[in-house]
């Protein structure tokens, strides 16, 4: 079966966007992909191959029934665009985080109940090949009970206006880690740290911070510790450490990625060749071809978007205690 696509928002990760659905299209995965943008100098570079160009999103969801809608627009526009292209019947994937508030994130997935229309958004990680590597052998018991996650996200680039570090950075911790260790349960966030060159700051000046999570496992009656390290403007950097009862796993997650046993030092675990294409790719397969994601989407959604609200709220209180 063929699919239209949307994208609204050329910027730099809407034309990752494009450029994915694009070679989707080459595979005849895709039938169609269009794109819009209220800049017109960001529609002038697209290739060819995009079916249709426009600047505004009302004109292109009116006039084209799209399978799927994704947004990729600034952060404050998440809301708003989400509820009026739900409310025309359609399915959309918006990027993260999905809105500035778990309230606006609940009203959107009530409003996708209404229009019976699928509400994601652009947590990909668990599209990752190494964490979809990773997490078949947790549940195989390869490491035996998990007792620890250590997620580090460093980034070279600055900060984005209109993000910070919880929302841009640390909310992929929040989706990844429940899936990777098949957590279903609202984590305790022990503590939140904000800083600035390593003095503490405010959430919206800050360029690094440090998140301690506590999950309760019912089932083994015990915790599982999680620690959430990200910054911006610092040499890359990006792994996942799972420390389990049997072993450790290391997800090296820059680039195409790398898993390991035990040790760094150990040779990388091969990969399933089904496992091999991009987050992006395996992501907008899923959605397009799975209707029955979008219920357990919008919980998790639900999920992360709370634990953002309560990092942000744990970092701004810290800082305004002890600063």
């Amino acid at each position: 079966m063929s699919y239209c696509v949307g994208v609204i928002g050329c910027g730099r990760w809407g034309m990752k966007h494009i450029s994915t659905l694009l070679e989707m299209k080459k595979q005849g995965r895709i039938n169609q992909v269009f794109a819009c943008d209220i800049n017109p100098k960001r529609l002038e570079p697209l290739p060819q191959s995009v079916d249709g160009k426009f600047s505004s999103w009302r004109e292109m969801c009116s006039k084209i029934s799209f399978d799927l809608v994704t947004i990729a627009t600034p952060n404050p526009t998440h809301y708003l665009l989400g509820r009026e292209i739900m409310s025309m019947g359609m399915h959309v994937l918006i990027e993260k985080p999905t809105a500035t508030s778990s309230s606006e994130v609940a009203k959107l997935s009530q409003i996708a109940a209404q229009y019976s229309s699928n509400l994601h958004s652009g947590y990909l990680l668990r599209y990752h090949p190494v964490v979809l590597e990773a997490e078949k052998k947790i549940r195989r018991g390869d490491i035996g009970v998990v007792k620890s996650i250590r997620y580090v996200k460093y980034s070279s680039r600055d900060r984005s206006a209109g993000s910070n570090i919880v929302s841009g950075l640390a909310s992929h911790a929040f989706d990844t880690v429940p899936y990777l260790a098949n957590l279903r349960l609202n984590p305790l966030v022990l503590s939140a740290v904000a800083f600035n060159h390593d003095e503490l700051a405010p959430l919206d000046k800050a360029s690094k911070g440090n998140i301690r999570l506590q999950y309760k496992d019912v089932q083994r009656a015990s915790n599982i510790e999680v620690e959430v390290t990200v910054g911006w403007g610092l040499d890359s950097q990006f792994s996942i450490t799972i420390e389990g009862t049997k072993n450790l796993l290391y997800l090296d997650l820059q680039g195409d990625g790398s898993l390991h046993v035990d040790s760094l030092n150990n040779p990388p675990l091969p990969l399933l060749a089904s496992n091999k294409k991009s987050p992006l790719e395996s992501q907008y397969q899923n959605i397009l071809s799975n209707s029955k994601l979008a219920q357990s989407t919008k919980e998790s959604l639900l999920t992360t978007a709370q634990l953002i609200d309560s990092a942000a709220s744990r970092m701004k209180n810290w800082y305004t205690q002890y600063a």
